[in-house]
């Protein structure tokens, strides 16, 4: 996975608003199936706290809503999270954020997302199923990038 080096994060009203582009290249030899458990859903953001990764970003998932996200060898998903996050807590009146941010927002971070060998690949066929063993870690986190405090929202 591949990001922008610097991303400006709104700070203002105890909210945390950002966009956090990205794009992952299946570098691997064969189909990658990207799921968080039950479908694709959002990588994980993480930032470097001087001694370890850890996840700063929670936000409510939807149940089990579909197959993985199948990637072919060599092919490229771009994409990109909208984080809306409440500083510590939903301490706010509506509208809610979508999810809780903990820990400072300025620093190094990184995306960590479910990728696994795509298996049970038959014709017409596609679900939880086709999620095989996870692919080595160098292939499910993106490079380092910094996210930066700002006071404008991101259009």
């Amino acid at each position: 996975m591949a990001l922008e080096p610097r991303v400006v994060a709104e700070t203002s009203g105890g909210r945390v608003r950002a966009v956090v582009p990205f794009r992952y290249r299946n570098r691997g030899p064969g189909v990658a199936a990207v799921s968080e458990g039950c479908g694709p859903g959002e990588p994980r953001l993480e930032r470097w706290d001087g001694a370890r990764w850890t996840r700063v970003y929670a936000y409510a998932e939807l149940a089990c809503l579909g197959p993985p996200l199948l990637v072919p060898a060599g092919a490229v998903f771009r994409d990109s999270i909208v984080v809306d996050a409440a500083r510590g807590g939903p301490r706010q009146a509506p509208p809610l954020p979508r999810g809780v941010f903990h820990g400072p927002v300025a620093g190094r971070y990184r995306l960590v997302w479910g990728i696994h060998d795509a298996v049970n690949l038959e014709p017409g066929t596609s679900g939880p199923h086709n999620v095989g063993p996870p692919r080595a870690e160098s292939e499910r986190r993106s490079n380092e990038f910094e996210i930066v405090a700002g006071t404008s929202a991101p259009e």
